[in-house]
């Protein structure tokens, strides 16, 4: 059974992760200027997600490996007692809950990679690695033909007559 991977239900997975973490978070896919509502978190692209073709005709030549790279930010009330404290105990949930994100809308998981956090700018940034394989839909992808074999003979003896 295959499952569609998009970028708005990589957002929706880490979403379902934070609304379990906190009921009461608000959750905003790109940063916002102004009108926060705190505790906030921002679900954000690190770099550009990279799509990188797998060699080889395997499966009609459609594997690709997907990359996400996202931080999560997250924002409280500054000026508070214990600040550092609360960063770091929803770190550790994220820790906890993050090994493995269950993708939105199905039953498939994907393993977190790179997990990593830090205090920035007033907030807690939690930043996170997806690789994901993936084929293009395509009816006919396993019909395979058969590879014929080179033997090491023929460079050998094409190099040393």
């Amino acid at each position: 059974m295959s499952i569609e991977i998009s970028t708005q239900i990589i957002h929706n997975s880490y979403a379902a992760v934070i609304n379990k973490i906190d009921p009461n978070a608000n959750i905003y896919d790109n940063p916002n200027q102004q009108g926060t509502a705190y505790p906030a978190w921002f679900i954000v692209h690190r770099s550009p997600v990279e799509v990188m073709r797998d060699f080889g005709k395997r499966y009609g030549g459609n594997r690709y490996t997907l990359t996400y790279q996202i931080d999560i930010w997250y924002m409280i009330q500054q000026n508070i007692p214990r600040l550092y404290d609360q960063y770091t105990a929803v770190a550790e949930q994220l820790d906890e809950q993050l090994e493995y994100l269950p993708i939105f809308g199905s039953d498939a998981v994907v393993h977190v990679y790179d997990k990593s956090w830090s205090l920035e700018l007033n907030s807690m940034k939690y930043s996170t690695t997806l690789r994901l394989r993936v084929c293009r839909n395509n009816p006919d992808y396993f019909n395979e033909k058969t590879i014929d074999v080179i033997t090491t003979e023929m460079f050998l003896k094409s190099k040393f007559p």
